[in-house]
């Protein structure tokens, strides 16, 4: 019984959908099959954990369906995509507002009005906040009594944003991208076609500015 969205109202709605709900997650997979192919183990340690958790397809040539408790242990590779997305994070950059004045850790001061802008990508490179912080390695998000060993501080490893502003489809994305990546990763194996990494390009979001083109062969 409610009034119907304006249509501005109707197309900020579609465009909130199209990018922060499709574009952003379809980026964060073309990184990480752009990682992937010159990390071989990595691709096999996705086929493996696929095995291990899903089981091998059955007579009819069809794998086992995913369910919550399947996607969520499927460690290994959300370790890959977390790493994917501290080097690679779908937004580039986000702004805030400041409400209040506010006296920063560095000294500088922020006062009311004035925007500040939060780089997810320039916090996953600091050498300060992550080692080796240029390398893909997805060992450094290996768990260790059930912790994570790489436990930046808050607001460091943000690739979904922060505080009361997180994305709150960052699990449904998580997810998604853990299923698509699990369904190439069991069908087909890949390499590089171009071994120089993709230049990028900073928009919102963090694209390749040149394609990421692949090697891609049927698993047998």
């Amino acid at each position: 019984g409610g009034e119907g969205f304006s249509d501005v109202e109707l197309r900020d709605e579609l465009v909130t959908m199209l990018l922060a709900g499709h574009d952003t997650s379809a980026l964060v997979l073309a990184w990480a099959f752009g990682f992937l192919a010159s990390h071989p183990e990595s691709v096999e340690e996705v086929y493996r954990e696929t095995l291990e958790v899903l089981g091998p397809p059955g007579e009819d040539g069809k794998w086992p369906k995913f369910t919550v408790e399947k996607v969520m242990a499927m460690q290994k590779t959300d370790r890959i995509l977390k790493e994917v997305m501290r080097l690679r994070p779908p937004v580039f950059e986000m702004t805030r507002e400041v409400t209040k004045k506010h006296r920063l850790p560095s000294g500088k001061t922020v006062r009311e009005g004035q925007l500040v802008v939060v780089s997810p990508y320039v916090q996953g490179h600091k050498g300060s906040f992550f080692d080796r912080p240029d390398q893909f390695d997805p060992a450094r998000w290996e768990l260790d009594g059930g912790a994570s060993t790489c436990k930046p501080p808050e607001g460091r490893y943000i690739p979904f944003g922060f505080g009361s502003r997180t994305c709150i489809g960052f699990r449904f994305a998580e997810w998604e991208m853990i299923i698509m990546l699990s369904h190439v990763c069991r069908n087909f194996t890949f390499s590089r076609s171009d071994q120089s990494d993709p230049e990028f390009a900073c928009h919102i979001t963090l694209n390749p500015a040149t394609p990421v083109t692949l090697n891609v062969k049927p698993r047998s």
